[in-house]
């Protein structure tokens, strides 16, 4: 088994209680991105709580580009309502694009595809190795998906470091509104925290993290790390034992991208979840997709999702990365610009042929902004003239 330093791992720091029986809540809509940007210019002239509490009844049933997630965020800038929004948008994260941003273009033949796989696998190995040393800013918006007494439930202190809600957070823990992916439950905005990460000599070095009270201390119920390149060469040396095949075309920010679906076997797979921090670390077996420029290999977009289910316990993680164009020293690189990660809990000795709800989620929306060359700084003092 590789070092999981190296491994990109979701850590959920909570205790699991027991489900409870709760009546479903009535069935809010799924709706398309069309259908969503129309919602959206219904709640213009509502308060922000009723317009959050709209929006996070939602869910879509396809994943919007970059251009119209620039357009809402201008269109919903209040505080709840703009909330709520983003944990919509990241709902959708793994969803497949409207068919307006599939391009209608031919699949390429299996020798083309051949050649594209061949330049992202080069891109991983001789292109991300070399990054410079540099710091970026990573931002977190932390949600959980749930009940209130779920969320409240038991929090033995070896499992949780203090509390659920740390001091320190930006803004305080809400109530949204209901949802429809967790039964009775609701979408509460659990913090906004910021820290310095640091990738120096090819690796992603692990920061301290900030003091409780410090105002940038990251949530401590969903945290992932390996998105500067160790979760690419992960599914990268996985898929020697995998499965790739060709999925679609998709409009990129600046050009067209060639999506691959794949799937590892438990066994080979070396995607790390751990539930609980200082537990056991599962290597499940899990399906993802990447999205590549054909002409550079560059991976601007690569999603993992893992199913976890084994006698009284049933659980469902992911998390994906976007890769975009950042300017680090006055040159230009492809450096992650947003992840989203999640962990579901689904009630324990589930029918396998059912269609679960999970009666518990955690939603991470990341950003990294703030790049800056990483230097070492040094100084040389006087001596005392003695040369001492």
């Amino acid at each position: 088994m590789p070092h999981t330093s190296k491994l990109p791992a979701l850590f959920l720091l909570a205790a699991l209680a027991a489900p409870m029986g709760a009546a479903p809540h009535p069935v809010p809509a799924q709706v398309t991105v069309d259908q969503l940007n129309q919602v959206l210019d219904s709640l213009q002239q509502k308060r922000d709580a009723d317009a959050a509490r709209t929006i996070a009844a939602l869910e879509l049933t396809e994943r919007p580009n970059a251009e119209r997630l620039a357009h809402w965020k201008d269109e919903v800038q209040s505080r709840r309502a703009s909330a709520a929004l983003l944990a919509v948008v990241d709902g959708a994260t793994f969803l497949s694009p409207p068919a307006l941003d599939v391009p209608a273009d031919p699949a390429p033949d299996a020798e083309a595809q051949a050649a594209i796989l061949a330049r992202a696998r080069e891109y991983v190995n001789n292109t991300v190795p070399k990054l410079p040393n540099f710091s970026a800013l990573r931002s977190s918006t932390d949600f959980e998906l749930g009940t209130e007494d779920k969320l409240a439930g038991p929090q033995p202190q070896s499992q949780l470091l203090q509390s659920k809600q740390p001091k320190g957070a930006k803004v305080p823990r809400e109530d949204l509104g209901l949802v429809k992916t967790v039964p009775s439950g609701h979408l509460y905005l659990d913090g906004v925290w910021a820290h310095t990460v640091t990738y120096r000599d090819g690796k992603e070095v692990a920061e301290a993290q900030p003091a409780a009270g410090s105002g940038q201390m990251e949530s401590l119920m969903l945290s992932t790390t390996g998105e500067f390149g160790p979760i690419l060469f992960v599914v990268m040396n996985d898929l020697s034992h995998g499965k790739v095949a060709w999925n679609r075309w998709e409009r990129g920010a600046k050009s067209t991208l060639a999506v691959f679906g794949f799937e590892v076997p438990q066994g080979f797979a070396h995607y790390a979840v751990q539930a609980v921090m200082g537990g056991e670390i599962d290597l499940p077996a899990y399906p993802g997709e990447m999205a590549i420029d054909p002409a550079t290999g560059a991976i601007y977009r690569i999603t993992i999702q893992a199913w976890q289910h084994e006698p009284g316990a049933a659980e469902e993680s992911g998390i994906a990365v976007e890769y975009g164009t950042v300017t680090i020293g006055g040159s230009a690189y492809i450096c992650p610009v947003h992840g989203v990660a999640f962990f579901k809990i689904f009630t324990p000795y589930i029918d396998e042929d059912a269609q679960p709800a999970p009666w518990y989620e955690s939603l991470n929306d990341v950003t990294f902004t703030q790049y800056h060359v990483f230097r070492a700084e040094s100084r040389i003092l006087p001596t005392n003239g003695s040369g001492a």
